[in-house]
């Protein structure tokens, strides 16, 4: 997974890189699966998910210095 995002050194980075590729895997299955019920939507379930891909893209492609 290091190669992909290029992190071949960086285990923080392989676990971020990780999480991001199985994040869009619940994504996805929302998107064809998911239905509205009265106590949670669609849309609920995708900002819940949608949450953990930012971060992660935020801390993949973010800077590294302030």
């Amino acid at each position: 997974m290091g190669m992909i995002f290029r992190f071949s050194k960086e285990k923080p980075g392989n676990i971020t890189a990780f999480v991001l590729v199985v994040s869009f895997l619940p994504f996805g299955l929302i998107l064809v699966f998911g239905t509205d019920t009265q106590s949670i939507t669609k849309q609920d379930e995708l900002l819940m998910v949608g949450g953990f891909i930012t971060v992660a893209l935020g801390f993949v492609f973010g800077r590294s210095t302030s």
